[in-house]
């Protein structure tokens, strides 16, 4: 049976201080603030944070590089749509 439901998007995060309240050791676990879990909640994603550290070093490059390639291939040139809803339709399209 297919699920009617969207998918949960995953997204990385580089321990942004507005999020992470405190890195707990060397691994992905992090301390989240209430008003992100908040905001996780309601839009219903799922955090994926990079390691803290050298480990984490390269990580760090790949969240930069997705962001980098989403805007040059979605957002240049900067699209043009009479609403909001009009702009998501494409942006639903590509994910």
């Amino acid at each position: 049976m297919l699920s009617s439901k969207p998918a949960q998007p995953k997204v990385r995060y580089d321990n942004l201080k507005a999020v992470v309240a405190q890195v707990l050791g060397l691994g992905r676990a992090r301390v989240e603030t209430d008003r992100w879990i908040a905001f996780k909640s309601h839009f219903t994603i799922q955090s994926f944070y990079c390691r803290p550290g050298i480990d984490g070093a390269r990580e760090k490059g790949g969240v930069e590089g997705q962001i980098g390639y989403f805007r040059r291939n979605h957002f240049t040139p900067v699209p043009e749509a009479e609403s909001l809803a009009e702009l998501n339709e494409p942006v639903e399209q590509w994910d």
